[in-house]
């Protein structure tokens, strides 16, 4: 492995910086090692689209984003109802926009493409707007559960391109420029942490490349118990010019966790990968990260093995042999989900099966056609997808969830309900939901 490469951020701290952050940790308690309901990552809500996370599982309530505005839902008056407790606000019905910015329930930022986010964490729902055209400062809103307040809690000068909340703490990665060896900008990414508990909250950058790595690509996987994981994609040198042509780019690309309380990250133990492999992470699974290796320059149905390890990345363990790397397997609580859904504008359907502790099968079933998203576990015995109800070429009405830039086609919206009470009765049948309309 390439320890060699690895910079620990926490000793590159100005010692002022370094007190700040242990003296931070002082007096609080310190959480395990397992998912805690309110406060960690929700991440059995990752999606395909996992950067426009528009579902979050609160206390016993169920937000929604849309447009812009955050909605909670009553699924026992089957009604979706904005985010604001204010009774002299027309909330999504506003039509002037200095009005529509005092709705507790609006985070717009004037952006109308539905492309903004909300994390749920403690008693509070934080959201940033992805538009960053309005402004050079992005603002990071928090919201409360109840929609008594809305309030500004920071303003990024660099755009949050993927984000979550863990533990009182929002994690994001950032991106720029640095110049090569011959003189020409090179795309370059950072990780960063801002802590939401502090009175004026200032980011910290808990991963930067060691001196040559340039960072083509950067994904935050989540976070589990005391742990977050990421993925880094670069290469090497860029200390003087090279070519691609003369083989002389060294490539990186590693699956690594960061150690929430003492700062220390740490690439995953596992053997050196051969050419255009990688490690993917997918889920959690019985408390620990979930992965499998995938083949580059190979197709989706080569066999790949799928490990599970420890939250810091240690002793990786074969859990699954011999599976297709277009298939994936996602921890769902109590149950894991096989499914081909990596490759299934290759197959005729996308089918998942439900294993057990002991792999074995237990249940399985098909997702209709139109959900063209990736299937959510979620929490509890129900799951949510936002659609926006719009018109075929055809004359005929669809489903489309993926309707962030052209809202003047929506003929409404609302959410299916997935009740994931029925598991272990489906027996391959399709999956049925029921549906509530704003």
């Amino acid at each position: 492995m390439k320890k060699t490469y690895l910079r620990i951020v926490c000793a590159l701290l100005p010692a002022a910086m370094l007190v700040a952050l242990i003296s931070g940790c002082v007096g609080k308690e310190e959480l395990p090692d397992t998912y805690v309901e309110g406060s960690d990552y929700q991440y059995l809500l990752r999606v395909n689209d996992d950067k426009c996370k528009k579902v979050q599982q609160g206390n016993e309530i169920v937000y929604l984003l849309h447009r812009g505005v955050v909605y909670y839902l009553d699924e026992t008056a089957k009604v979706i109802l904005p985010l604001c407790s204010r009774a002299d606000c027309l909330h999504d019905r506003e039509t002037d926009e200095a009005q529509l910015e005092m709705c507790n329930a609006y985070i717009a930022n004037g952006d109308v493409s539905n492309d903004g986010q909300i994390a749920y964490c403690n008693g509070y729902l934080y959201c940033v707007s992805d538009n960053s055209t309005v402004s050079s400062a992005i603002p990071l809103y928090r919201l409360s559960s109840d929609g008594s307040k809305k309030e500004i809690i920071y303003r990024f000068t660099e755009p949050p391109v993927e984000w979550f909340v863990h533990r009182n703490v929002l994690y994001y990665r950032t991106y720029g420029y640095i110049t090569g060896p011959d003189g020409a900008p090179v795309h370059q990414e950072w990780l960063k942490a801002l802590s939401l508990t502090d009175s004026l909250p200032e980011p910290w950058t808990f991963y930067e490349p060691s001196d040559g790595l340039a960072i083509s690509v950067s994904n935050l996987y989540g976070a589990y118990g005391n742990y977050v994981h990421f993925y880094i994609i670069g290469h090497y040198d860029l200390s003087e010019p090279q070519s691609e042509a003369d083989g002389e780019y060294r490539y990186y690309s590693e699956l690594l966790s960061y150690d929430i309380r003492t700062g220390e990250v740490k690439e995953f133990e596992f053997a050196e990968l051969p050419q255009y492999a990688s490690m993917q992470m997918t889920s959690y699974w019985q408390d620990k990260p979930l992965f499998a290796i995938y083949y580059g320059d190979k197709n989706f149905d080569a066999p790949t093995t799928w490990y599970v390890c420890e939250l810091d990345g240690s002793n990786p363990v074969p859990l699954m042999e011999d599976v297709p790397q277009g298939h994936y397997l996602r921890g769902g609580g109590e149950y894991l989900y096989y499914t081909n859904t990596v490759a299934w504008r290759m197959e005729e359907y996308t089918f998942y099966k439900i294993l057990d502790e002991n792999l074995n099968e237990v249940d399985s079933f098909l997702p209709p056609e139109y959900l063209n998203v990736d299937l959510r576990i979620g929490f509890g015995d129900r799951m949510y997808y936002i659609f926006d109800l719009v018109k075929g070429e055809d004359g005929n009405k669809s489903y489309d969830f993926f309707n962030y830039l052209h809202p003047e086609t929506s003929l409404g919206w609302g959410v299916l309900v997935w009740d994931k009470s029925q598991l272990g009765s489906y027996n391959g049948a399709m999956l049925e939901f029921s549906t509530i309309m704003r």
